[in-house]
C-alpha cells in the first residue's frame, strides 16, 4: 500500500510541475508582442497568445479549438495555402509577407512533430510590420526623388548655359537687323520661347535643390500673413482664405523669396483642386519633435524645434497612388495641357534646400493638407534687403577677370563686354583665372566668375583671389550650385541676356568706386 501511495503522490507532483511549467510557458508566450498561433493540420486554431485575443477583442479560451474561417473569413484560405506547404514539406517557412486589411505582417510558420516524425500542427508567429514597411517605402521614395533631382539639376545646368548663349545670340542678331523687319520680329518671338525654357529650368533647379539661395532670418508668421493677403486677390472671390497663426514668433532662416514662391504654388494648386470654390487655410505652430521615431510626423525629420506651417484646402483630395508620386517632376493630376507637373516638385525642392521637410495628408473628397516643417532658429529677424535701383547701360574702361567654363557663354559675354570698352582677362576655370591674375601687374577692377566650374569653382576662386586683391568686388554668374552664397554677394542668375550682364557689371563698378571715394 505504501508503494502505491508513493507512486500516486509522485504522479500528482509531476502533474503539478507540468501544469506549472505550462503556465509559465503561457506567460512567456503572452508577453510576446507578436501574434502567436498553434494550429492543427486542418486550418483549425488550437491555442493563441494574448496578443491574438486582444487583436480580435475576445478571450484566448473563445479562440481555442475553433476554425480559422470564423475569425479570418477573408484570409483563411490564403493562410491555409501557406500552412499546407509547411505541413507537406515538414520544413519551416520564414519571412512570409501577409496582408490583413491595411496592415502588413511578417510571418514565420514552424512545423510540430509527434514521436514518429509526423507533422501534427504548426506554430505561426506574425509580427505587425506596417510602420516599418511604410518607412521603407518613404525612404525608397526619398531616394528616388534624390536621384531624379541630381539628373534634373544636371540637365537644367547645361540647359541654362545653352539658353544664356541663345539670349546672347538673339541680342547680337537683333542689333544687325532693322527694327520692325520680319526677321527682327521672329527673333523677338524666339526670345519669348527661350524665356519659357528659362522658367522650366528654374522649376527643375528648385526641385533639384540647386538654386542659389540667400537665406535670412524671418518671422514665418509675417510672411504667411503677407502672402495670404496677396492670395485673397489672386485666387478669386469663390475661395475664402483663412488664417490661424501662432501667437509666438516663428523665426526661421530661409530664402524668403523661395518660401513665398512655395506658398503661391501650393495656393494655385489648391485653387485647381477647388473648381467650385472652397476654403484655403494657413495655420502655424511651434512644435517640438522628440527622439521617439514612432511619434515623428515624417520619417526623415530629426528631433528638434520646428516652425510648422500647414496649408489646407477643402478640394477634391488625392488618391493613394497620386500621393505616392506627388513630388515627382512631370507628375500631374491635372488634365493634359493644364500643367507642367513641376509645381509640387519645385515645392519639395524649395523646402529641402531650406533645411525643412514637407508632408501631405489627403483623401479623395476630403481635401488636402501640406505640412511644412522648418527648423526654428534663436536669432533676431534680419532687416529686409534694400531695393536695388536699375542702372542704365553705360560703357567702361575697367579691367575685368572673367572665368566661365562654357565656351559659347564665355565667348559671347567677353565679346559684348569688350565692345563696351572693358579690358578682359579670360579664363575657363578657377585655376586658369588665378594664374592669369598673378601674371597681371595692373589693377583688376572686378572678378566675374561662374560658380560651378571644373578644377576650381567660383567660390574657391574668389576666396583665393581675395587673398591678394581683397578690395576687388566679385560678381557670380550661375543658376546652379550646391553651395549657399554669403549674404550680400553679387549674383547674376543664368540664363541672362547680355544687357543684364552689362547693367550689373556697371552698377557694381560704380558702387565700388563711390564707396571708395567716401
Amino acid at each position: 500500500m505504501k508503494s502505491g501511495r508513493k507512486s500516486s503522490a509522485k504522479s500528482e507532483s509531476s502533474r503539478e510541475e507540468l501544469l506549472q511549467r505550462c503556465g509559465e510557458l503561457q506567460l512567456i508566450v503572452d508577453a510576446i508582442p507578436a501574434l502567436v498561433f498553434y494550429k492543427d493540420t486542418k486550418n483549425g486554431i488550437r491555442r493563441v497568445n494574448r496578443a491574438v485575443a486582444d487583436s480580435l477583442g475576445v478571450t484566448a479560451e473563445e479562440l481555442a479549438n475553433t476554425p480559422t474561417e470564423r475569425w479570418y473569413p477573408e484570409q483563411a484560405a490564403e493562410y491555409y495555402r501557406g500552412d499546407l506547404e509547411v505541413i507537406e514539406s515538414g520544413k519551416p517557412k520564414l519571412g512570409i509577407s501577409e496582408k490583413n486589411g491595411k496592415r502588413w505582417f511578417e510571418t514565420a510558420k514552424l512545423p510540430q512533430f509527434d514521436e514518429q516524425g509526423n507533422v501534427t500542427g504548426i506554430v505561426v508567429v506574425s509580427q505587425d510590420v506596417t510602420e516599418r514597411r511604410q518607412l521603407e517605402e518613404r525612404l525608397l521614395q526619398a531616394q528616388k526623388l534624390e536621384s531624379i533631382g541630381h539628373l534634373a539639376g544636371g540637365v537644367a545646368h547645361d540647359f541654362n548655359n545653352l539658353l544664356t548663349s541663345i539670349f546672347g545670340l538673339i541680342a547680337v542678331a537683333q542689333r544687325e537687323l532693322p527694327p520692325g523687319s520680319l526677321a527682327h520680329e521672329y527673333l523677338a518671338l524666339l526670345n519669348l520661347a527661350a524665356e519659357g525654357g528659362a522658367n522650366l529650368t528654374k522649376q527643375l533647379l528648385a526641385f533639384a535643390r540647386r538654386q542659389i539661395i540667400a537665406p535670412q532670418v524671418i518671422d514665418l508668421n509675417s510672411l504667411a500673413l503677407e502672402t495670404s493677403n496677396l492670395l485673397q486677390r489672386v485666387l478669386g472671390e469663390d475661395i475664402d482664405v483663412s488664417v490661424d497663426l501662432s501667437l509666438a514668433s516663428l523665426r526661421v532662416k530661409v530664402d524668403a523669396n523661395q518660401i513665398s514662391q512655395l506658398l503661391l504654388n501650393l495656393a494655385l494648386n489648391a485653387r485647381d483642386a477647388m473648381p467650385n470654390g472652397g476654403t484655403l487655410s494657413f495655420t502655424s505652430a511651434l512644435v517640438q519633435i522628440e527622439d521617439d521615431e514612432s511619434q515623428r510626423p515624417l520619417p526623415d525629420i530629426a528631433a528638434g524645434r520646428y516652425a510648422l506651417l500647414a496649408v489646407r484646402d477643402t478640394g477634391e483630395g488625392l488618391s493613394d497612388e497620386a500621393k505616392a508620386h506627388l513630388f515627382e517632376p512631370f507628375f500631374t493630376t491635372k488634365d493634359f495641357g493644364k500643367g507642367t507637373g513641376l509645381g509640387l516638385a519645385m515645392c519639395y525642392g524649395i523646402v529641402k534646400q531650406n533645411g525643412g521637410h514637407i508632408g501631405v495628408e489627403s483623401r479623395l473628397g476630403a481635401g488636402t493638407t501640406f505640412s511644412i516643417y522648418l527648423p526654428e532658429v534663436d536669432a533676431p529677424v534680419d532687416a529686409p534687403p534694400s531695393q536695388r535701383m536699375s542702372v542704365p547701360v553705360q560703357a567702361g574702361n575697367e579691367t575685368l577677370l572673367f572665368a566661365e567654363d562654357d565656351d559659347l557663354v564665355r565667348h559671347l559675354a567677353v565679346t559684348e563686354l569688350s565692345s563696351r570698352g572693358y579690358r578682359l582677362i579670360v579664363a575657363s576655370n578657377g585655376e586658369e583665372a588665378l594664374k592669369a591674375a598673378a601674371e597681371h601687374a595692373g589693377e583688376i577692377h572686378l572678378l566675374v566668375t561662374d560658380v560651378i566650374m571644373p578644377k576650381m569653382g567660383g567660390v574657391e576662386l574668389a576666396r583665393e583671389f581675395k587673398k591678394t586683391r581683397p578690395r576687388t568686388p566679385v560678381l557670380y554668374i550661375s543658376g546652379y550650385t550646391n553651395e549657399t552664397l554669403a549674404d550680400g554677394v553679387h549674383l547674376l542668375r543664368k540664363p541672362f541676356g547680355h544687357e543684364a550682364l552689362l547693367v550689373r557689371v556697371r552698377a557694381i563698378l560704380d558702387a565700388h568706386e563711390n564707396a571708395g571715394s567716401e
